[in-house]
C-alpha cells in the first residue's frame, strides 16, 4: 500500500497542511517541525504525488519542447543544452514532434497550457501569427528557436548570420576563389534566416562586379538537395557556398558520386558545424555556431522568466568562427600572403 501524505504528518506529530508547506515550500515552517517532516518523508520513502503539489504551487517544474522534425541533425545538440540546463535548476523536459504539421503545433501548445506546463520552448521553422498570439494573450512564458524571425518577445538569441556569412564569402575571395555559386532552401519558404544568408551572397557579388548564380533546393532536406546538384548546371563555376552543412554534405556527395575530386576539382563551405560535418572524408569546411550553447542560453532565459514574472527579456548573441577543413583549397599563394 502507497504512503500518504496523512502517514507522514501521523509520523512526525504535525498537521497535514505543515507536512504540504514543506514539501511545496510555500511557507516559512519552523526548523524544529521541517526536521521531523523530512525524516518521515526519508523514513517511509514517500514520493509526493506531482500533480496534486502542481495544483498548489501553480508549477509543474515540466518545460515542454516542441521540434518540427526530431531528425534535424542540429537538434541533437540544442536539446542537449537544454535539458543539461534545466536538470541544473530542477526541471524536467517533455518533447513532441510535429513532423512540420501547424496543425500538431497547435494541438500541443492548447494541451500544453492546459496541463500546467511552466514554459515552452518550440524549435520550428513554421511561423503562423495564429499560436504567436494566443501565447502572448495567455502571457504563457515561451522562448523560439527557428530560422524564422519571430517577435521579440519569444526569442533571445540572436545569430550575427550577415557577419559570419560575409566572413566566409571574404575567405573565399581571398584566395581567389570568386566563381561561387549559392545553394540555399527556396526563398518562398521565407525562412528568415536563410534569406539573409542569399542576399548577404547576392549583394557581395554585385559589390565584387560579379554575377550571382544560385541554387534553389525547395525542402530543407538531404535528400532533395542531393537529387538538385546531382542534375544541376553550374555553368563552369567551381566553387559552391551552402546556407547549411547538409546542402554542403549533399553537394559534396552528388559531386563525388559524378566522379569529381573535392576539393581539387570543387571547393565546397558549409554552415553550421553539424557533427557529421568531421565524421565524413574529406572534411566540410564551415562556418560554425554552438548549437548547444543555442539550447542552453535559451533554456535558461526561459528559467528566468518562469521565477521572475517581470523578467525583461535580453538578447545573447552567439559567437561564430570559420573552420576551414578539407573541402577547400588554400592555395599557396594564399598561404604565402596570410604568413608575411
Amino acid at each position: 500500500m502507497s504512503v500518504t501524505i496523512k502517514d507522514v504528518a501521523k509520523k512526525a506529530n504535525v498537521s497535514i497542511s505543515t507536512v504540504s508547506r514543506v514539501i511545496n515550500n510555500t511557507q516559512k515552517v519552523k526548523d524544529e517541525h521541517k526536521n521531523r517532516v523530512l525524516d518521515a518523508i526519508d523514513e517511509l520513502n514517500y514520493q509526493p504525488n506531482d500533480i496534486a503539489r502542481s495544483l498548489v504551487t501553480k508549477k509543474s517544474k515540466l518545460i515542454a519542447v516542441i521540434v518540427s522534425d526530431i531528425g534535424r541533425p542540429y537538434l541533437a545538440e540544442i536539446l542537449r543544452g537544454i535539458e543539461e540546463v534545466g536538470k541544473l535548476y530542477g526541471y524536467d523536459i517533455l518533447l513532441f514532434n510535429t513532423f512540420e504539421n501547424i496543425e500538431e503545433e497547435k494541438r500541443y501548445i492548447k494541451w500544453l497550457k492546459s496541463k500546467q506546463v511552466d514554459g515552452v520552448i518550440i524549435a520550428s521553422d513554421i511561423y503562423n501569427q495564429n499560436h504567436l498570439d494566443f501565447l502572448e494573450i495567455e502571457e504563457f512564458p515561451t522562448r523560439f528557436i527557428s530560422r524564422t524571425d519571430y517577435h521579440n518577445k519569444f526569442s533571445n538569441v540572436k545569430l550575427p548570420i550577415e557577419e559570419a556569412f560575409k566572413e566566409g564569402l571574404d575567405f573565399l575571395f581571398s584566395n581567389d576563389l570568386k566563381d561561387i555559386i549559392y545553394l540555399g532552401v527556396d526563398p518562398e519558404k521565407k525562412y528568415y534566416y536563410e534569406n539573409i544568408k542569399e542576399n548577404v551572397y547576392k549583394q557581395y557579388m554585385v559589390d565584387n562586379n560579379l554575377d550571382s548564380h544560385t541554387i534553389y533546393v525547395s525542402e530543407l532536406d538531404y535528400s532533395t538537395a542531393y537529387e538538385v546538384v546531382n542534375n544541376m548546371d553550374f555553368k563552369g563555376r567551381k566553387t559552391i557556398i551552402a546556407s547549411n552543412d547538409e546542402f554542403a554534405l549533399a553537394a559534396m556527395n552528388a559531386l563525388l558520386d559524378k566522379g569529381f575530386k573535392v576539393p581539387d576539382d570543387y571547393n565546397i563551405l558549409g554552415f553550421g558545424n553539424i557533427t557529421i560535418s568531421t565524421q565524413v572524408r574529406p572534411q566540410l569546411s564551415t562556418i560554425t555556431y554552438s548549437f548547444y550553447d543555442m539550447g542552453a542560453l535559451t533554456m535558461g532565459s526561459l528559467i528566468k522568466e518562469i521565477k521572475n514574472k517581470d523578467f525583461c527579456l535580453q538578447s545573447s548573441i552567439l559567437d561564430y568562427n570559420l573552420i576551414v577543413r578539407e573541402t577547400i583549397k588554400i592555395r599557396r599563394d594564399f598561404i604565402e600572403k596570410n604568413l608575411d
